[in-house]
């Protein structure tokens, strides 16, 4: 009788250190979920700011090509008025 009541006590011992383990595994495991949740939060934070900051970037080069354009169509109506010009003084 007393080997059964042994046995029983061990047995209870062993079934709360399995739940204390698997306890502290769950809480082990929902730790790393909630850290890989943040890496993969702020890796998708650095990329929209990647995202923004090309697009920012593409915008300039857009407004330089705009000015760059604007000039040379200056420069081309210019050029055709100095042409015309030319051409009235040699005619």
């Amino acid at each position: 009788m007393s080997h059964a009541l042994h046995t029983k006590a061990d047995v209870t011992k062993v079934q709360e250190l399995v739940s204390s383990l698997r306890n502290e595994l769950v809480g082990q495991v929902a730790s790393m979920k909630r850290d890989l949740g943040a890496k993969s939060k702020k890796k998708e934070d650095e990329a929209r700011k990647k995202v923004l900051e090309g697009q920012t970037e593409l915008e300039k080069v857009a407004e330089e090509v705009k000015a760059n354009r604007d000039k040379i169509q200056k420069l081309a109506v210019q050029f055709d008025k100095e042409l015309a010009d030319r051409d009235k003084h040699l005619s």
